[in-house]
Order: structure tokens, then C-alpha cells, then sequence
């Protein structure tokens, strides 16, 4: 399985997502609490808005996979997160700040994940001659590089680095 090249890109395009997601996860909290001053149950709330965007790239990969091909709707949530990374960067370089912009620049970075992951899970074990195996070094690849880069979040000099960039 490991010889494969289209099966290892499709784990490290899984891998990326992973990382960032797990990413998110440990740092927005911290994001949320020390830069935007939220409660716990605010923050809980606004969280609903990129379980939200990962809901809603679901049903639109699911719906693309009836109107195109995987590689194709790669391409598309590729470019949503795309969209989503330059939504947070009026943020980062400090052209916009409004706390929810934040989130829904994150959700609509997941939408775009949830379009990658699952069709890159699809033609990965399709690259597969035992799905079984295949599967689970599929899930280890992703698992192992989201912890990695989580771990290392500790390691950077910034205080947030977050899943895009400290925000300041």
C-alpha cells in the first residue's frame, strides 16, 4: 500500500486535513477565551457555526458526487478552503476585525475539508487492492500526521498559532 503514489497522496491530503482540524480544535478555545474575551457557553454557541460549514460541505459533496467526478470535487473544496483562508486573512492582517468573522471563515474552510477528506478517502482505497489494510494505514496516516502537528503546536514561539495564524 505504502508504493502506491495516487494512495499516499490521497493519505497526506487527508493527513493536511487532519492536522488542520485537530489544529483548530486545541487552539480555538484559547482563540475565543484570550483574543475575543468569549464565555465558555459563547464560545460554545459560535462552535455550532463551523460544525455548521462541516455539515453543509457534506451534503455538498455528497450532492457533487452525483454531478461530477472525485477528483473534481477535490478541486472544489480545495478552492473553498482557499475561500475561507482569504476570509481569515482580512483578520490576520488586520483589515477586518469582527469576532464571527473568524468562525465563519474556519466553517467555511471545514465545508471545503469535508469535500477533500471524503473524496479523497474514496480514491484512496480505490488505489487499494486490500480495502481492509488499506483503510487502516489510511487512518493512521491522517491520525498520526493531526497529532504530530498538534503536539508541535506547543513547540512555536506564538502564543496561538492556531490553525491558519495567530491573531492579533
Amino acid at each position: 500500500v505504502l508504493r502506491n503514489q495516487k494512495f499516499i497522496l490521497y493519505g497526506l491530503a487527508c493527513t493536511a486535513w487532519s492536522a488542520l482540524l485537530y489544529l483548530y480544535y486545541a487552539d480555538a478555545p484559547f482563540i475565543a477565551a484570550h483574543d475575543f474575551h468569549f464565555s465558555t457557553e459563547k464560545y460554545g454557541a459560535v462552535s455550532l457555526i463551523t460544525a455548521a460549514g462541516y455539515f453543509i460541505g457534506n451534503l455538498l459533496s455528497r450532492k457533487l458526487a452525483t454531478m461530477t467526478t472525485a477528483q473534481k470535487a477535490i478541486k472544489v473544496g480545495l478552492m473553498t478552503i482557499a475561500l475561507g483562508l482569504m476570509v481569515l486573512s482580512l483578520m490576520v492582517f488586520n483589515i477586518i476585525y469582527w469576532q464571527y468573522l473568524y468562525f465563519i471563515a474556519v466553517a467555511i474552510c471545514f465545508a471545503g475539508g469535508a469535500m477533500v477528506f471524503s473524496n479523497a478517502v474514496a480514491l484512496g482505497l480505490h488505489q487499494a487492492s486490500d480495502v481492509a489494510s488499506s483503510s487502516s494505514m489510511f487512518g493512521f496516516i491522517s491520525v498520526l500526521g493531526g497529532m504530530l502537528c498538534t503536539s508541535s503546536l506547543g513547540y512555536f514561539s506564538a502564543p496561538h498559532v492556531g490553525m491558519f495564524f495567530a491573531i492579533y
